[in-house]
C-alpha cells in the first residue's frame, strides 16, 4: 500500500503530466492542426484539386485527429488516476485487485492494471486480431492451395445469362444468327467506294 508521501508524489507527478498533455492539446488547437484541415474538406475549392493532393491532405488530417485523440485518451486516464488517489484506490489493479508495482507507477503513473493483467489484456487483444485476420476473406492462407480462378468464373458465369445479349463464346451455339453487316463482302465494299 502506498504511504501518504508516495500518494502526494504520484499526485504531483500526475498533475505535471496533466499540465503537459493539456499544453500539447492547446498547441494543437492554437496551431489549428486539426480544426482548419477538417473545415477545408467541406469547401468546394478542393473540387478541381488532384486526387493525390487531396489524399495526402486526408492522410495528414487523420494523423492529426489520431494524435489528438490519443492525447485526450491519456488525459482521461490521468484524470481517473487523480480521482483514484483522492478515493484511496490508486495503485490497485482494476482487474485482479492486486497492488500495482511502484516501478510501473513511476514509469506510467496513470497505469490502471498490473503487469500480468496488462499482458493478459494485450494477449487477448492480439488473439481477437488474429481471429479477425483468420476470418477475413482478404488474407491469403499460406497452407492451402490457391483457388482456381477459372472455377470462380464458371460459377459466376452460370448466373450471368442475359436474354438477347450475344457474347463471343465458342461453347454456346446461337444458331444461324448473323449480323446483316457481316453479309457485306470485301468486294461489295470496294465497289461502293
Amino acid at each position: 500500500m502506498l504511504t501518504n508521501d508516495e500518494k502526494k508524489y504520484f499526485k504531483n507527478k500526475l498533475i505535471e503530466e496533466k499540465n503537459r498533455i493539456e499544453g500539447i492539446i492547446g498547441l494543437m488547437n492554437k496551431n489549428e492542426t486539426i480544426g482548419e484541415d477538417a473545415q477545408n474538406f467541406s469547401e468546394l475549392s478542393l473540387y478541381d484539386n488532384h486526387t493525390g493532393d487531396i489524399g495526402s491532405e486526408v492522410t495528414e488530417t487523420s494523423k492529426s485527429i489520431a494524435l489528438k485523440n490519443n492525447e485526450e485518451r491519456i488525459l482521461a486516464k490521468v484524470d481517473n488516476a487523480i480521482e483514484d488517489i483522492d478515493n484511496g484506490s490508486y495503485g490497485i489493479c482494476k482487474i485482479c485487485g492486486k497492488e500495482i508495482n511502484k516501478e510501473r507507477l513511476q514509469f506510467i503513473p496513470y497505469a490502471e492494471y498490473c503487469v500480468e493483467c496488462q499482458k493478459a489484456s494485450s494477449f487477448h487483444d492480439r488473439n481477437e486480431f488474429d481471429r479477425f485476420k483468420e476470418s477475413s476473406p482478404f488474407v491469403a492462407d499460406t497452407y492451402t492451395a490457391a483457388p482456381n480462378p477459372v472455377e470462380y468464373y464458371e460459377a459466376v458465369e452460370s448466373f450471368n445469362q442475359i436474354d438477347n445479349i450475344y457474347e463471343f463464346d465458342e461453347d454456346v451455339d446461337y444458331g444461324d444468327v448473323v449480323d446483316p453487316l457481316d453479309n457485306i463482302s470485301n468486294e461489295f465494299y470496294k465497289r461502293t467506294l
